[in-house]
């Protein structure tokens, strides 16, 4: 599933980290995801409208690279 939170002015610090591994991912061809708590919370909140009981501080992000010079250069 990929949502859109771009519109969420809440969002533009997160949008920020985003757009800086975004810059640095796509011309190594890395592709990347947000997980962890800050996914569900975001999900509950803007897909669902539920709050969430615990905020989280911290977002985590998956990365797939391709070879390990790509890992290397990331």
């Amino acid at each position: 599933m990929s949502l859109d939170f771009s519109t969420q002015p809440e969002l533009r610090g997160l949008a920020r980290v985003v757009g800086a591994l975004q810059a640095v991912a796509a011309p190594l061809g890395v592709e990347f995801f947000l997980m962890g708590a800050a996914a569900r919370d975001l999900i509950l909140r803007y897909a669902h409208g539920i709050e969430a009981q615990r905020a989280t501080e911290d977002v985590d992000f998956a990365v797939m690279v391709h070879d390990w010079h790509a890992y290397d250069a990331l």
